[in-house]
């Protein structure tokens, strides 16, 4: 259970770190001042910062994956639309560290996460066409998301969605 407990302050201080500082900027010492937390139990739980990264994305794309994927497929384009806006305001809510992540470390996210869809159980199959849509819905999502966020969400988060159904439901 302690494990546990240290690795959620380990991420959440990362999370933390990176609307403070660029990724390659943060050091072990960084990271564990802002966990308050020993050095040793960083590396109790992790290898390198790169693989904390990979860890909190992971744990991103599984709230993106469990929580708003299954809607996109809901026959209902006003409920979709709705849970999109929903997902979109997540971010842009000032109690939500991922608004508040600086515009460089968003750019490696979106490349570690796009190796960390790849890299997924549920993707790996011999017809990588089976899971084309699941690829094409989270690339999309995050990507305009990205977009938005550096855009300093100039655009209401409904427009943000209905521009993320209107691509998805061509």
């Amino acid at each position: 259970m302690k494990r546990n407990s240290s690795k959620l302050a380990l991420i959440n201080a990362f999370v933390a770190l990176l609307t403070r500082k660029p990724y390659l900027d943060i050091s072990v010492s960084d990271l564990v001042r802002e966990a308050g937390i020993a050095r040793a139990s960083f590396y109790r739980n992790y290898n390198s910062l790169d693989e904390v990264l990979l860890d909190a994305i992971d744990r991103f794309f599984n709230a993106l994956f469990n929580k708003w994927i299954p809607f996109l497929n809901q026959a209902d384009e006003n409920l979709v639309k709705e849970r999109l806006a929903l997902f979109f305001d997540h971010f842009k809510d000032p109690e939500s560290p991922y608004g508040k992540i600086l515009p460089e470390n968003r750019a490696i996210i979106s490349v570690r996460l796009g190796q960390l869809i790849i890299t997924r159980k549920e993707f790996q199959s011999a017809n990588v066409e089976d899971h084309y849509d699941i690829y094409v819905m989270v690339y999309t999502i995050v990507a305009a998301c990205s977009c938005w966020m550096n855009k300093g969400f100039k655009e209401p988060s409904s427009f943000v969605a209905s521009y993320v159904y209107d691509k998805l439901h061509r």
